[in-house]
């Protein structure tokens, strides 16, 4: 019995790193699959931020390009086609602009830009406009045209201006006026910030911005953009931008010599469109499923872990089990063979000794019904094959004839039955099981009593229920332990190791046929110190009535 419960002390730890070595692989195969994943979504990411940034340059290129080179450059042409010399002829070249009669598309265009045409006379240093000019912009605009010759590695260099203004962006354009190669003045415009979605809508409508874009299954109109001055107000919104989404900002002043240096230009490519431009589509998120995967894992190998445990514990007790039960049945086999022999052999000396003789072997032989009883009904209580003989009979003269039984097998055993006179304790119960749980009880109580065994068994009854209660005077069972008694092959810490037999069957064939009569079963301490057994079954007169 020591070397197998060694031998299984020795696997068991072998079982549990080889539990917490799957785990561990499970573990390390669930992280490599994360982070192949997410190199796959990182690289998915940049390709979309790719993507976004090239349409960002290309749309800035455009609608920038457009401005200067349709907008501006024209409007610095007609300002300059004439030479200016003072603002009188400024005047004059402004009227003409504002008054024709029928100006083409292009200058039609490039008048959507202008909030009003400037000019600044190096000469007295005065600023003039169509308006009057806030008195900080046109201080701060007249200081920098006053420093623009010295500052311009050409005489001819246009100058972009761009300032705040009661939180709102003034933007500027003013070009030389070169005379006899000298600057004289600077004219231009303060641009029209109003005018400028329409340019960048214009720049969207060219065409794709990508090639990609030229499947068919979605356009320009489809990205999202925001245009903003140096203020931060939008000057364009095209859809919505996504909370998590991707978004490149892109400075337009890096565009043409820093024109437009203060606007910003944003773009996103939407997520519904964004499996479009990569081959197999974006990765989904793996990180929950892994996660849930490791949990189930884990809690698997928990339970493999539990079962393994329970399993062995098992084998252990069974092992226990078939031990015990050998040397249960050994001793009244010892007995009876004893006892039989000296009778054969009339090695008796007077008619007392056969007497105790066949007592002992009549004794012995109950014991033997009464082990191999108990572990044939544990087994029909372990296939579900028990079956029951129900019928309402009388408890009390049952419990006489267990009393009786159980005085042969233990005639030392001082055993007191108690039942009020004329007690009638009527109970629908199969007979052979109640007489097996009686004397299961019994037996119990006498096997762990002490020396001097006592046990007192009585009944009585109320409206509803028949309550049988054996109490004795022996250690009592610990409340920690009295759920677990009742589990097949368990036995009390204190009696593994000591010399008094049992197989741990007993009370669990007790609960068992108990419970398949209608009736409980507890433990509680008896007045004497040791255990209470009480059995509670349903009172069959009260209940037919």
């Amino acid at each position: 019995m020591h070397t197998s419960s060694s031998r299984s002390k020795r696997v068991f730890p072998w079982a549990t790193v080889l539990l917490l070595a799957s785990l561990a692989l499970v573990s390390v195969l669930a992280w490599q699959a994360y982070q192949v994943t997410r190199l796959q979504s990182l690289a998915a990411e940049n390709v979309l931020r790719d993507y976004a940034r090239l349409n960002a340059d290309e749309l800035a290129r455009r609608s920038v390009g457009g401005i200067f080179f349709y907008g501006l450059i024209p409007l610095q042409n007609m300002l300059t086609r004439d030479e200016l010399t003072d603002v009188t002829v400024w005047r004059s070249t402004v009227q003409q602009i504002r008054s024709a009669a029928n100006p083409d598309e292009r200058t039609s265009r490039a008048l959507t830009l202008v909030m009003q045409f400037l000019y600044f006379d190096t000469a007295s240093g005065e600023l003039h406009g169509e308006t009057e000019l806030p008195g900080s912009i046109e201080t701060a605009l007249t200081e920098r045209l006053t420093r623009a010759p010295e500052e311009s590695d050409e005489d001819d260099d246009p100058i972009y201006l761009e300032t705040v203004y009661n939180n709102g962006a003034h933007m500027f354009y003013m070009t030389p006026v070169v005379t006899e190669q000298q600057v004289t003045g600077f004219v231009g415009l303060q641009i029209e910030n109003g005018s400028l979605a329409a340019w960048f809508g214009e720049a969207l409508s060219r065409g794709p911005l990508l090639p990609t874009l030229m499947d068919g299954e979605f356009g320009n109109s489809d990205l999202v953009i925001r245009v903003t001055d140096l203020a931060g107000a939008e000057l364009m919104l095209q859809g919505e931008f996504e909370p998590d989404g991707i978004v490149v900002s892109k400075s337009l002043g890096d565009v043409y010599d820093d024109v437009f240096s203060g606007m910003q230009l944003q773009l996103s490519i939407p997520s519904d469109i964004a499996p479009k431009l990569i081959i197999g589509g974006l990765p989904g998120e793996r990180l929950p499923m892994l996660v849930l995967l490791i949990v189930v894992t884990f809690t698997l190998l928990i339970l493999a872990g539990v079962q393994f445990y329970r399993e062995r514990r098992l084998t252990e007790l069974r092992k226990d089990f078939v031990s015990q039960v050998s040397h249960e049945l050994r001793t009244p086999l010892t007995q009876i063979r004893m006892f039989t022999e000296t009778l054969r052999l009339d090695r008796v000396r007077n008619e007392k000794e056969k007497t105790d003789a066949l007592d002992i072997i009549d004794r012995e032989a109950r014991r033997l019904t009464h082990l191999v009883e108990n572990i044939l009904q544990f087994s029909r209580n372990e296939r579900g094959s028990t079956h029951m003989a129900l019928d309402v009979q009388d408890l009390i003269p049952l419990m006489r004839d267990v009393c009786d039984e159980f005085s042969r097998m233990h005639p030392s055993t001082r055993l007191e039955f108690t039942a009020p006179a004329g007690l009638h304790a009527a109970a629908n119960v199969d007979a052979d099981a109640m007489r097996q749980v009686l004397l299961n009880l019994l037996d119990n109580s006498a096997k762990y009593g002490t020396t001097e065994c006592l046990i007192q068994i009585r009944i009585n009854v109320n409206e509803d229920q028949v309550r049988i209660v054996v109490d004795d005077n022996g250690p009592g069972i610990p409340g920690p332990e009295r759920d677990r008694v009742w589990n097949g092959f368990y036995r009390l810490p204190r009696e593994r190791d000591s010399a008094t037999a049992g197989t741990g069957i007993g009370l669990a064939v007790v609960k068992e046929l108990v419970l398949q009569q209608g009736g409980t079963v507890v433990i509680g301490d008896s007045d004497a110190g040791g255990a209470r057994f009480t059995i509670v079954m349903p009172n069959a007169n009260w209940t037919d009535s």
